[in-house]
């Protein structure tokens, strides 16, 4: 009898997971601009409003990152059992919901319980589980994948002199209402582009071929990947190794987040000015964005992360001696650098040192883990304001934190663990 011949399936023109990395940018570039780079300019607004101390007003985005930290492992087990379409559409619901109702409110605790919606809608349908769900899509052009991803978060920073410019239209509570609003119907579209895995579409990872016989990815010479589950991850030095060092970070950016207009402001520029540099720094870290996730694919990823860190450290140095335009551009240039690098490598570490078997939960557990880091870090800078009248000393104090933890990255090894086959072709 004649043997036959297993013909291979045809394979769409353009790969699934680039309309996943397509779909994932208007998300996170929104919720970006609305929690990260943008709320900082609400700060001084809602301080004149009710009269809060700077400490007591920082409580809420401490409240925020607890939230996110305590909910972040349970968003991942969700990820990886359900998938990502349900679990970022009831988040950026959230997300919206939080910031619409924001702009109603009248009191300290109701200001703090909306920012425990925010928190969770956040975490659940912003940067981390659009991240794991193109992770999940890619492995040899991971970082390519997760670099261009991460524009989102650059084109972000370019909306903040537009919510200056709301705020100071329309006032900062129908400011916020527009934003929510504006959330539901740029997120939630995007939301059902969401899958988990190739695998479960009849997909390879990275768009290969696909085949009813062997595949490319069963020969001797395809590189295995990890496949460690989320309990042996938690037994290697890596994972706590590389949580300690990204969560060394988190007070200082996280305090950036919520007070770098203030302090901008403190220092005698203007908030126009202040939000110019935002600006400028997101789009210099275009640069940073698009080599962090170049270089991921090249050459060790933890030194990626080690270099992206290294400039945030510094960046927060040049932030607290701030004085004059072209010192507020070098740090615009530093930090928008550093975090560039930062932000499509963390997941691309995970994947690459862990496998994709269980990423969502690994990644959710990670993030609980340096969430906690960025607790303490707005709280203790607007409490140091309150006191002492200077933003500079706390901003010091966050930045040589962020540097001691550093050497942390460079003893990390890679686990060994079981391995299979990479889907590649």
């Amino acid at each position: 009898m004649a043997q036959t011949q297993t013909m291979p399936r045809a394979r769409p023109r353009v790969y699934y997971g680039w309309w996943i990395v397509l779909a994932g940018i208007p998300p996170i570039a929104y919720t970006s601009a609305a929690l990260f780079y943008g709320i900082s300019a609400f700060f001084n607004p809602i301080v004149a409003t009710f009269g809060w101390s700077r400490a007591t007003t920082s409580t809420a985005f401490t409240i925020q990152r607890l939230v996110m930290g305590a909910t972040s492992p349970f968003v991942g087990i969700l990820l990886d059992r359900w998938g990502p379409r349900y679990v970022i559409l009831a988040g950026l619901f959230l997300f919206g919901l939080g910031f619409m109702l924001l702009g109603a409110v009248q009191n300290l605790w109701m200001f703090y319980l909306l920012f425990v919606v925010i928190g969770l809608g956040f975490e659940a349908g912003g940067i981390f589980p659009i991240n794991v769900t193109v992770g999940n899509w890619f492995a040899r052009r991971r970082g390519l994948a997760l670099a261009t991803l991460s524009m989102g978060g650059a084109l972000g920073g370019v909306l903040v002199p537009l919510i200056v410019w709301l705020i100071s239209t329309v006032g900062w509570r129908w400011a916020l209402v527009a934003i929510g609003a504006g959330m539901w119907a740029i997120g939630i579209p995007c939301a059902l582009v969401m899958r988990r895995r190739p695998e479960d579409h009849g997909l390879t990872v990275d768009g290969g071929p696909v085949t009813k016989g062997p595949t490319a990815s069963d020969l001797p010479a395809a590189k295995a990947e990890p496949s460690l589950s989320a309990r042996q991850v938690l037994r290697t030095p890596a994972f706590w190794l590389f949580a300690l060092a990204t969560g060394a970070v988190q007070p200082l950016t996280s305090t950036l987040f919520v007070h770098q207009i203030p302090a901008m402001v403190s220092f005698g520029m203007t908030p126009q000015r202040a939000a110019l540099v935002i600006t400028a720094s997101t789009l210099l870290g275009l640069a940073g964005r698009w080599s962090g996730g170049l270089l991921a694919d090249r050459v060790p990823v933890r030194l990626v992360v080690f270099a992206a860190c290294l400039l945030i450290g510094i960046a927060g140095l040049v932030f607290a001696s701030l004085h004059t335009v072209w010192q507020s551009f070098l740090y615009a240039a530093l930090y928008g650098i550093g975090f560039g690098l930062a932000e499509p490598t963390r997941t691309a570490f995970m994947a690459a040192y862990f496998g994709r078997r269980s990423l969502g939960t690994v990644a959710g557990l990670q993030g609980a883990v340096t969430s906690f880091g960025g607790l303490a870090g707005p709280v203790f800078a607007g409490w140091m304001v309150d006191v002492t009248d200077n933003y500079r000393t706390p901003f010091f104090i966050l930045s040589i934190i962020t540097l001691a933890a550093l050497p942390a990255l460079l003893v990390i090894r890679a686990p060994t663990g079981p391995r299979r086959p990479a889907r590649t072709a």
